[in-house]
């Protein structure tokens, strides 16, 4: 799983930014921050982990939290996490919770920088 870093722009040359939606691929504007309602909301970080989920219980894939629906780099600062770390451990902390500690390892979240 990728995460879209703090940059912004087109992920021109980027293979998976580049690939459509569907099937191991999909795109995530933010992890827990409304964007149409400006405030935090837990739902979409809900949705992140049942997408998640369907990825651990299938073949696998890339989720990239970070990117519109288009393809479009938007970065992670709306999330308005303190630091990376931060946003990892809410990322990890959501899915333990949600579906307990032996799904962790099955994930390897990482932040890339696509300024």
């Amino acid at each position: 799983m990728g995460i879209g870093g703090p940059g912004h722009g087109h992920g021109h040359g980027d293979p998976l930014l580049e690939a459509d939606e569907g099937g191991t691929v999909e795109f995530k504007s933010t992890l827990r921050f409304d964007l149409k309602e400006r405030k935090k909301n837990k739902a979409l970080t809900d949705v992140v982990v049942k997408t998640i989920a369907g990825f651990v219980n299938t073949e696998g894939g890339t989720l990239l939290i970070g990117v519109a629906d288009d393809g479009t780099v938007i970065g992670i600062d709306a999330d308005e996490f303190d630091n990376n770390d931060a946003f990892l451990r809410h990322l990890y902390t959501s899915l333990t919770n949600a579906m307990g500690p032996s799904v962790t390892p099955l994930v390897n979240a990482r932040i890339v920088d696509h300024r």
